[in-house]
């Protein structure tokens, strides 16, 4: 089903899955666009999905609100625990990675890729808009209002109406 171009493609996406996510609404899911256990994803009202985007909630859940829109090749990954929660009106800009785990890495003796994961929710308030080519890592919380710029790492929490960008992400304004 993900190659399906134009209308009739977002048509037949939309009613496959929406019979498979935990709350049927209107959302526009483009072409090679996937989703990891769908019924653990939860979209609260409309939404946009761009292109080649992925949403893992494998071990743990998402959860969307009304009048969300992300570009092209975003990447929502809430798998080996954790909830991605995000409010109403936000607004992802293409190539976005938001995910809830990270790789343990303190046992030398043992290889990086059997040392396991641990994880940390992350919430994204109203009205956000996250620039291009960001990454938002678990256990930040993005307060209301709040820009992200592009290219940022965001690994602490951003206050309500505030601007931030970097590596890793610092206050650059109040709104």
């Amino acid at each position: 089903l993900s190659f399906l171009p134009g209308n009739s493609g977002i048509f037949i996406r939309k009613l496959w899955f929406n019979h498979r996510w935990k709350n049927p609404v209107y959302v526009s899911i483009a072409k090679f666009c996937d989703f990891y256990n769908p019924s653990e994803i939860e979209f609260k009202g409309s939404a946009n999905i761009g292109k080649g985007s992925l949403f893992i909630a494998d071990g743990g859940t998402i959860e969307i609100g009304n009048g969300f829109s992300c570009n092209t090749n975003c990447h929502i990954n809430a798998s080996n625990g954790g909830e991605i929660s995000m409010g109403e009106n936000i607004l992802v800009g293409p190539n976005v990675v938001i995910r809830t785990a990270n790789h343990n890495f303190n046992d030398k003796e043992k290889p990086m890729n059997q040392q396991g994961h641990n994880f940390a929710d992350i919430k994204v308030a109203d009205n956000v808009w996250i620039g291009a080519n960001s990454v938002i890592l678990g256990g930040v919380k993005i307060g209301e209002g709040s820009i992200i710029a592009a290219g940022a790492v965001v690994n602490k929490n951003v206050e309500p109406f505030t601007i931030v960008g970097g590596v890793p992400a610092k206050i650059l304004k109040s709104i």
